[in-house]
């Protein structure tokens, strides 16, 4: 928009366009960027409790912090601190609430007047309106611009518009009659529908009270026919997951129409084959994956011809090390107790302390001082040149002069460190909460989605005036997914 004259003009441009903008945060721009030329001192304090209001994440019709960081004590302070909330931003909220027809910012204010100490049913009854009114804005824009991800807008929505009427006894057959058509008869072109049906019928899986066994007898044969469409457009790992949703959902209604074992064990044959052949050594991986799926359903024949190709794969894998024996055991002990704390968590508590807590990486002021003691213990050291090479033998980097062998120092001593200590840390973190299902693919893909701009679909500029579109989240989700299940064949072995 153009240069705002005042809060009035914010309001009104808000008022009109507020849906052209993708994500609140972009919103919430516009006031930052009047707020640093705002010249009326009663102003910004309005400016700093719309910004909050925006950043304030609505997640399943509760409210959360955008972000959490560590405080000198180690303690977590999220942002927006609701902690900081005063009775006067609510009553500046609740002004808004009531002024304001857009959905969007309706949907936003009166779901945080809701779980505020002013919470009044009606405020739930306006979120769950403007929250349907939403997710029917974002599936035309879905059937219009199927490759941008509005689908998970939509998922987003219908969720926060569920819960709030499953806790206020409003409305939930009209979201319940939603959901399902949603996932009958969504959008077949969009980008969006793997994830939009898979979380619907977790949904539908999880609030039992809700939904019957009724109601979810038909989804079992989408899921088997859905899950084939997948493997035809090489999408094996989403074929994975659905295949192994639809075993749940037969075991919960008692359909045993299909071998979901079965047919995840050729899925991830399938992917062996296809790394095989590109030289690709997550195909032992999944050779393993198949083997167990056969096991348990007794195909001795197929367990046999890939027992063997098992042992082929792993003695063809090329491995290098060199070994230095380091008694860490008293380490261990503390990483495996720091776990055990780590996992009382909740899990998007979790996801953040490993994203931001610095306590988790060496510190370069440490490692500075490390080389400068290893440099006054072994003098020798300073006397010669380093010099790294490549696979092929040629120079990579050259370490020459004191700053550059300094800096060389430095960065040993934090490859040491992170090999020696802090990966460990972070394995045993991993790994407890992974062993206590505490975190998978499933929530850690949920909050990439929800909280970071990887799920976020970006242009880029080519020549000729063309533009092409791409998303991180597509890019990452099969090494995640990946990464997820090593650590459940090596949990369980």
């Amino acid at each position: 928009m153009k240069k705002s004259k005042n809060l009035e003009s914010i309001y009104k441009h808000l008022e009109e366009k507020a849906l052209d903008y993708d994500e609140n945060y972009e919103i919430s721009r516009i006031f930052i960027k009047y707020r640093d030329e705002c010249q009326y001192v009663d102003e910004i304090e309005k400016i700093k409790w719309e910004i909050d209001s925006l950043n304030i994440v609505v997640k399943d019709g509760e409210i959360k912090s955008k972000q959490a960081y560590p405080d000198e004590t180690g303690n977590i302070i999220g942002y927006p601190s609701f902690e900081d909330i005063n009775e006067g931003i609510y009553d500046y909220i609740e002004e808004r609430h009531n002024l304001t027809n857009n959905p969007l910012l309706r949907a936003q204010y009166a779901c945080i007047l809701w779980n505020s100490p002013k919470k009044h049913s009606k405020y739930a009854k306006v979120a769950i309106e403007s929250y349907i009114e939403l997710a029917e804005i974002c599936e035309k824009k879905d059937e219009k611009y199927p490759e941008k991800h509005y689908g998970l807008k939509v998922i987003r929505m219908i969720k926060n518009a569920f819960y709030l009427a499953y806790n206020v006894k409003h409305d939930v057959e009209t979201i319940k009659k939603k959901i399902k058509k949603m996932i009958e008869s969504y959008n077949a072109d969009s980008s969006s529908l793997f994830v939009l049906r898979k979380n619907f019928i977790e949904l539908m899986l999880k609030e039992k009270k809700v939904f019957r066994n009724d109601d979810l007898k038909k989804y079992v044969k989408l899921l088997w026919t859905y899950s084939e469409e997948l493997k035809k457009k090489h999408r094996y790992h989403n074929a994975i997951s659905l295949l192994e949703l639809g075993e749940t959902l037969s075991n919960r209604v008692n359909n045993e129409q299909y071998n979901w074992i079965k047919k995840i064990a050729e899925t991830y044959e399938q992917l062996m084959i296809n790394a095989e052949k590109n030289n690709n050594p997550t195909a032992v991986i999944f050779c393993q994956s198949a083997l167990e799926k056969y096991q348990i359903i007794n195909e001795e024949k197929k367990t046999e011809e890939l027992y063997k190709k098992y042992e082929e794969l792993k003695n063809a894998m090329p491995l290098f090390e060199v070994r230095t024996d380091i008694d860490l055991t008293e380490d261990i002990k503390k990483f495996k107790k720091a776990a055990k704390d780590f996992v009382k968590n909740k899990p998007e508590e979790m996801i953040k302390i490993l994203m931001i807590d610095d306590n988790l990486l060496p510190k370069y002021d440490d490692m500075k001082k490390k080389a400068e003691d290893d440099a006054k213990r072994f003098i020798s050291q300073t006397f010669f040149n380093t010099e790294i090479l490549d696979q092929y033998g040629h120079s990579a980097q050259h370490f020459s002069n004191e700053y550059e062998k300094e800096y060389f120092n430095i960065l040993r001593n934090y490859s040491m460190d992170l090999q020696l200590t802090y990966n460990y840390l972070i394995f045993f973190f991993l790994y407890e909460s992974i062993k206590e299902d505490k975190f998978n693919y499933d929530i850690l893909m949920n909050f990439l989605l929800e909280n970071t701009w990887y799920g976020k679909t970006l242009e880029k500029n080519l020549p000729k005036g063309k533009k092409i579109e791409y998303n991180w989240i597509n890019l990452l989700a099969p090494a995640l997914y990946d990464y997820f299940e090593k650590m459940k064949i090596f949990i369980a072995n």
